[in-house]
């Protein structure tokens, strides 16, 4: 006697594409959010062991991540020269060579720079004076109270002394002890102009500029979390922890259909 083996029933339609879409979702999903989460998982495992691979003594000075976080100068610095040294004023820094002086400078440019006495160099600003030793400490600022008359326009040399000259059109240069007196000098004033740079002369500044870079654990901790990449990167990161969510729960209703 013939027997007939017996048949399952189809699934219903309704089922079956409800079944591929969970599979298809969790597949999409998961190719999706794949990067984000070795991104998420290989900068974890780098911060459990920063003191181990010494992330925070490592520093970044790549120009393209610094000009990320705001540590690469978008405009060209203001140099001028006293001999071979280099007086520079840049984005709010004030440079001697390659070393950046503790001083906030006040609104208005560096108009002028040069050598006085005993070594002394001045960063000449239209209401200050900034005098700097030669290893950029600062000896002494002179304010508009402490100038004959101000603001400053220029500054020059004449017989080979620091003359600053006013908007007035009066000169006067910095007696001993710094002294601002009238300049009655009868020869011509040769007046700082901003000095060109040459590439590794540029090359000392930025370097000033940016000081020791950023330490790696840093980068690695913004990158962690997505704010290396601003906004957008934070809205990225929220996105593929909502994907792992819905991985989680596709995933075990796919696994509870297979039973």
């Amino acid at each position: 006697m013939a027997t007939s083996k017996t048949r399952l029933p189809e699934s219903p339609p309704k089922k079956r594409i409800r079944k591929r879409l969970h599979t298809r979702l969790h597949r999409w999903l998961g190719m999706g959010s794949l990067v984000i989460v070795l991104i998420i998982s290989v900068t974890g495992i780098a911060l459990n062991h920063t003191a181990s691979l010494k992330l925070d003594q490592r520093r970044v000075t790549w120009a393209p991540i610094l000009k990320h976080y705001g540590m690469e100068p978008e405009e060209e610095p203001v140099v001028f020269k006293a001999g071979d040294r280099l007086l520079a004023s840049w984005e709010g820094q004030v440079i001697l060579d390659e070393t950046i002086i503790d001083f906030a400078p006040p609104e208005g440019e560096l108009i002028g720079a040069g050598a006085a006495d005993d070594g002394l160099l001045v960063y000449v600003f239209p209401q200050l004076l900034l005098v700097v030793q030669e290893d950029g400490q600062i000896f002494d600022r002179l304010d508009a109270a402490s100038l004959p008359a101000s603001p400053i326009q220029k500054a020059g040399t004449r017989e080979g002394r620091l003359i600053l000259q006013t908007l007035d059109g009066e000169n006067f240069h910095l007696r001993d002890w710094l002294e601002p007196v009238p300049d009655k000098g009868e020869d011509p004033i040769w007046f700082a102009a901003e000095s060109s740079l040459s590439a590794p002369q540029r090359d000392r500044l930025a370097t000033a500029f940016r000081g020791e870079g950023l330490s790696l654990s840093r980068i690695i901790l913004d990158l962690h979390s997505g704010r290396l990449f601003g906004s957008i990167g934070v809205i990225l990161y929220d996105l593929a922890a909502v994907c792992l969510v819905i991985l989680g729960i596709t995933g075990t209703m796919l696994w509870l259909r297979r039973r």
